[in-house]
C-alpha cells in the first residue's frame, strides 16, 4: 500500500508539473499572438503611410517638372530677347568741371544706361561724385552703374 502512495503521490506532482508548463506556454503564445498581431497593425498602418507619401512624391515630381519647364522657356524667352538687343559701346570724354549728372545724362544719350538718374542717385549716395577722374573711358551697354561708377572714378 505504501508503493502505491507513493507512486500516486509521484503522479500528482508530476501532473503538476506538465499542467504548470502547459499553463505558462499557452500565456505566452497568447501574449506572442496579441505582440504579432499589434505589429501586424502597425505595418499596415505603415505601408498606407507609404503610399500616401509615394503619392504625394509624384504630385511634387509633376509640379516640379512642370515648374522647371515653364522655368526653361521663360529663359528661352530672356536669351531670344537678349540676343536681340545689341551691344552698344562708347567712349566717354570727362573733362575738367563735368558734373556726375553730365556724365550720366551723356551715358544715357549713348545708351548705355537706362536711368541717368539712377547712376548720378549711386554716384552721391556712394559719395563718388566728386571722385570722377578726368580721362577717357570705353564703356559699353553690359556693365553695371556700380562697375561704371568705379571706373570713372578709379575706385577699384
Amino acid at each position: 500500500m505504501k508503493d502505491i502512495l507513493r507512486i500516486i503521490g509521484v503522479a500528482c506532482i508530476l501532473s503538476g508539473t506538465f499542467l504548470y508548463f502547459i499553463t505558462n506556454s499557452t500565456e505566452q503564445e497568447s501574449e506572442i499572438l496579441a505582440e504579432n498581431n499589434e505589429l501586424k497593425y502597425e505595418i499596415s498602418a505603415l505601408e498606407t503611410k507609404l503610399q500616401q507619401t509615394k503619392a504625394e512624391l509624384a504630385n511634387l515630381q509633376t509640379l516640379t517638372s512642370e515648374a522647371n519647364q515653364s522655368s526653361d522657356s521663360q529663359q528661352q524667352e530672356i536669351d531670344e530677347a537678349s540676343n536681340d538687343s545689341t551691344l552698344v559701346e562708347t567712349i566717354l570724354h570727362i573733362e575738367s568741371g563735368t558734373s556726375s549728372k553730365d556724365v550720366a545724362n551723356e551715358l544715357a544719350n549713348a545708351s548705355i544706361i537706362e536711368d541717368p538718374d539712377a547712376l548720378n542717385t549711386y554716384l552721391k549716395t556712394y559719395d563718388l561724385a566728386k571722385k570722377i577722374q578726368i580721362g577717357e573711358y570705353r564703356l559699353d551697354s553690359s556693365m553695371s552703374i556700380e562697375k561704371i561708377s568705379k571706373l570713372i572714378t578709379n575706385t577699384h
